[in-house]
């Protein structure tokens, strides 16, 4: 028996319409790496974004520390996604709700995770 599903957030419970995956490829052009959207999703869909990062700049010309050059990237990251999460529409995908309610209504506990920070 079922007593327990996890869901994930970004993209699966919450439609954020790709608000993560923008704001990556964002802070990774204005760090001077002209990588377009389609390299950041082929290269960064479903992985931890410290990893990510790292991933799309092996597609580069990089000259310097990849690993101090992908930490600054994700710092940039984490604050302008911290900002887009306060400023942009975010919405639960259509029919969240009733499943969380029918799952909760059999006494399955509903749990959220999501890579990202707590807030």
């Amino acid at each position: 028996m079922v007593k327990m599903i996890i869901f994930d957030m970004a993209g699966t419970t919450i439609d954020e319409q790709n608000l993560v995956y923008k704001t990556l490829h964002q802070a990774i052009q204005e760090s001077g790496y002209p990588v377009t959207f389609e390299q950041v999703l082929a290269h960064c869909a479903g992985k931890e974004k410290r990893q990510a990062i790292w991933d799309v700049l092996q597609t580069q010309q990089i000259t310097g520390n990849l690993s101090e050059i992908t930490n600054q990237i994700f710092a940039r990251f984490k604050v302008a996604l911290a900002k887009a999460y306060q400023t942009e529409p975010i919405q639960l995908q259509p029919g969240a709700s009733e499943l969380f309610e029918i799952l909760q209504s059999r006494a399955i506990k509903v749990v959220l995770n999501t890579g990202y920070d707590r807030p």
